[in-house]
């Protein structure tokens, strides 16, 4: 399954090399042109999305989905860097002062 997952990732990085190789166009020879604003962050997002959907959440998946969603978010206007800022920074500091004062409960 791990060898799965690093496959896709593999994969996904090849994709993003030949679109930034594109992207910047070089050689003049053609235009391209992504559909939508942010589509970066959904490099972040799906895999951490595949990883929670195989049955193995854990703070690093979940924080790197929420982050990739806020970056996507931010990336379309939907909310600002201030709002991040002001209010997502601290929470997020809040957050892990109570895992570390806390802990995680793992598995035995």
């Amino acid at each position: 399954m791990k060898n799965k997952l690093l496959s896709i990732i593999g994969v996904l990085i090849i994709v993003l090399g030949i679109v930034v190789f594109v992207k910047w166009n070089p050689f003049l020879l053609w235009k391209f042109k992504f559909m939508f604003r942010g589509w970066w962050t959904l490099l972040i997002i799906i895999p951490s999305i595949i990883s929670i959907l195989k049955g193995e959440p854990n703070i690093i998946n979940v924080g790197a989905c929420i982050i990739g969603i806020v970056l996507f978010l931010s990336s379309r206007y939907i909310i600002t860097f201030y709002w991040i800022r002001k209010y997502l920074i601290p929470l997020v500091l809040v957050l892990l002062g109570a895992i570390i004062i806390f802990g995680v409960k793992t598995k035995k």
